[in-house]
């Protein structure tokens, strides 16, 4: 960070973020684990951990399991500091957001 004549305030925040990453022992890239197994291995677990989830959140609740098996193969989780703004308003919506045990879940709508 020094090198890169980063501020200290970003850098504190990178330092924080790296610090709740490991807490949260989320420090492991899952997508890089995970990208080495076959494709329905990957969504068995992907719909093992978050299809409960994606079950309580409201506007999930009556759609049926195909879409919701579809929804949940889409997710990415991201990893943000207490204190980080995920969207303000007025932002344009690109992504749609989960929270999960400090874990925030999402689809890139984009792309």
């Amino acid at each position: 960070m020094q090198f890169r004549k980063v501020s200290k305030e970003l850098e504190v925040r990178v330092i924080k973020w790296f610090d709740n990453l490991w807490t949260n022992k989320k420090a492991i890239d899952e997508h890089n684990v995970l990208k080495n197994l076959p494709n329905k291995l990957r969504a068995e677990i992907a719909i093992n951990v978050h299809l409960d989830t994606l079950k309580k959140v409201r506007i999930f609740q009556d759609c049926e399991a195909g879409l919701l098996t579809k929804l949940v193969l889409k997710l990415r989780p991201q990893v943000f500091i207490p204190g980080d703004y995920i969207c303000r308003k007025g932002d344009i919506g690109k992504d749609m957001y989960i929270i999960k045990r400090m874990v925030l879940l999402f689809w890139p709508m984009m792309g």
